[in-house]
């Protein structure tokens, strides 16, 4: 026959004595660990999130800046590079559209290029996203004609008034190299291109 013995209460408040005072150093010992480890982690995390700036706008009929455009555009600057993320939508299928990033230091240049090309589907909706680092030519092409915009590296990433606009040039072309022109040149006196809109970011405003 299987027995059990029952331990005696005193035993039992021992043991339960014993148990807490095990978990209570247990928990003790917990605690200061990660209160050691707040100690180092907080400092470092908050200084890269100091350096950060996020800021989110919309885009804007481009020159003249009185309405809006569908989409946006989301922008993260460090001190080391640029992220932007676009988002742009009810442009007309089949068309070609380019994506030109300009750059206002604070000593008043202005530089930028051509950072995209797409046709765009059925959807009418375009995703992209670009990213430049300091030392970098903003874009891969000179578009030349634009007035008061060269050729530039990347220089204050946070304190430049960063720019995208889109470009429509108008239905894709079946002749490989007139789709070449539309889709890497800016066909400044193109008749049939036109642009669409522009998003801008101002570091001082969120």
């Amino acid at each position: 026959m299987h027995s059990t013995t029952i331990p005696s209460w005193s035993a039992l408040s021992r043991q339960s004595a014993l148990s807490r005072r095990r978990f209570w150093r247990a928990a003790a010992g917990t605690v200061v660990a990660l209160v050691g480890a707040a100690l180092f982690l907080p400092i470092p995390a908050r200084a890269q999130e100091a350096k950060h700036i996020h800021t989110k706008h919309g885009f804007v009929d481009f020159p003249a800046k009185t309405a809006f455009r569908p989409g946006y555009s989301v922008l993260i600057r460090t001190e080391d590079d640029i992220s932007m993320r676009v988002h742009a939508k009810e442009l007309i299928a089949g068309d070609v559209y380019t994506f030109w990033i300009g750059v206002a230091d604070p000593d008043g240049s202005h530089y930028g290029g051509r950072v995209d090309s797409r046709v765009v589907d059925a959807s009418g909706i375009v995703n992209l996203r670009v990213e430049v680092e300091v030392g970098e030519v903003v874009g891969d092409y000179h578009p030349d004609g634009i007035a008061n915009l060269a050729e530039g590296e990347l220089r204050n990433p946070m304190t430049s008034i960063i720019m995208l606009v889109i470009r429509n040039h108008g239905p894709a072309s079946s002749d490989p190299a007139d789709l070449y022109q539309q889709m890497y040149t800016h066909q400044t006196y193109n008749p049939e291109a036109s642009d669409f809109g522009i998003t801008i970011h101002d570091p001082q405003a969120p």
